[in-house]
């Protein structure tokens, strides 16, 4: 399955862009392309940032990455409420940190192959997960880092 394979999927992906954009219904006014550069970070994403973006200024439209902070709010019965929370938050800034670094590396990688920063976005946050548990402190904190990637 190509899925399961980052090398695969780069190649599977390049094939079905190559494809749509041969159609006689593609209409670059209002279809957009977009690969899943996985994670913010060039580093944590298997090499795919690089390759992908290295396919030319146009090759794809957007940077599709993925916003997951890599923690989950878990209510563990053997740890006391508010210390659950806690350690929540003190693992999720950091991750916020690193993510956002990345992401300003990724703009420089699009900016030094292709010679502009494509749009990009989001397709996923801790709030798309069960791991959200509609706390307030959470819904603050995942807004700041939203509001954040879009400065």
């Amino acid at each position: 399955d190509c899925f399961d394979n980052y090398i695969t999927y780069r190649q599977w992906a390049r094939r079905i862009a190559t494809a749509m954009k041969a159609t006689k219904g593609y209409d670059s006014t209002k279809i957009f392309i977009a690969y899943s550069g996985r994670n913010p970070h060039p580093d944590d994403s298997y090499g795919f940032t690089e390759t992908m973006l290295g396919n030319g200024p146009d090759q794809l439209d957007f940077i599709s990455l993925s916003g997951y902070l890599g923690s989950s709010l878990s209510y563990n019965p053997d740890v006391e409420t508010l210390e659950s929370e806690l350690n929540f938050y003190k693992r999720t800034y950091p991750n916020i940190k690193r993510n956002l670094d990345g992401l300003k590396r990724t703009m420089d990688i699009d900016i030094s192959l292709n010679g502009k920063q494509r749009p990009f976005y989001f397709y996923e946050t801790a709030f798309t997960t069960d791991s959200y548990s509609k706390r307030f402190g959470q819904a603050i904190q995942l807004t700041d880092y939203l509001l954040s990637s879009m400065k």
